[in-house]
């Protein structure tokens, strides 16, 4: 398969321990997981990549920003660096990737965990209507860069993350951006444009952790009917946390992930 992506990426921890592989959500990048790196790396070895239209990640052709060949091109990325197998924590963004490459290759990964992460939209209908609602999100992006970012924290799903510690500087890192990249990302890699995975999850045969804030009611709901398909699924509702609970919660999260890794 002809790769569109040169990823950027960080390594930490012994080589000789078991893989992570951390994907970020949008608008992320992989300073988003210092907290998960000075911690995980004792113990395993830890990987980070920049996703398409994110950090120093390169896209040579627009095809890099599609969902599908996203996930492809990760998948080529850890055969290529001997990576695999890998465990992964996907948050948003990069928890759908995670999802679907547990799904098509299930034999390359050994552990998932996936923070506030969604299988997609069931319905073409309502497939279609995220569509319409990305494709304006991304002209606002065009359009109202920075105004963009703090509106988008003020989604119901973000719940008092403005109070959170690194919030301040979370919001620095993701001004960096290019915004015309970020509204590819929203057009080809946003929920409405991905595959809906509803229908596949009882094939997942990999142990998987489910961690939500219990503030985001949206994904609480989501979860739950994710655990109810999924075969080998635990889920761990956050207290006192929304969306991104490795930012506001990083202790908690650094725990649970540690456990769910760690049980043989």
């Amino acid at each position: 398969m002809r790769e569109f992506i040169h990823f950027n990426y960080a390594v930490s921890g012994s080589h000789d321990k078991s893989t992570v592989l951390f994907l970020h959500g949008f608008m992320g990048e992989i300073d988003d997981w210092q907290a998960q790196n000075k911690d995980l790396s004792r113990d395993y070895h830890c990987l980070f990549l920049d996703l398409p239209g994110h950090g120093a990640t390169e896209v040579s052709h627009l095809s890099g920003y599609d969902f599908v060949i996203c996930a492809k091109n990760i998948v080529n990325f850890l055969k290529k660096n001997h990576f695999e197998p890998v465990n992964i924590v996907g948050y948003s963004l990069g928890g759908r990737l995670a999802l679907y490459m547990s799904i098509y290759w299930p034999n390359l990964i050994n552990r998932l965990i996936l923070e506030s992460a969604s299988p997609g939209i069931a319905g073409d209908e309502d497939r279609l209507l995220r569509i319409h609602q990305d494709a304006l999100l991304a002209e606002q992006i065009r359009s109202n860069w920075p105004g963009f970012i703090e509106n988008w924290y003020r989604q119901p799903i973000f719940k008092d993350i403005f109070d959170s510690p690194g919030f301040a500087e979370m919001v620095k890192r993701k001004k960096l951006n290019d915004p015309e990249k970020l509204a590819y990302v929203l057009s080809g890699m946003g929920q409405g444009a991905q595959p809906s995975l509803w229908n596949h999850l009882k094939r997942i045969n990999q142990p998987v952790l489910l961690l939500t804030g219990k503030l985001d009611s949206k994904y609480m709901v989501i979860s739950q009917k994710m655990q109810n398909e999924i075969p080998n699924c635990l889920r761990y509702p956050v207290d006192d946390c929304s969306h991104n609970i490795h930012l506001q919660k990083p202790e908690t999260f650094n725990s649970e992930v540690k456990n769910f890794l760690s049980n043989h």
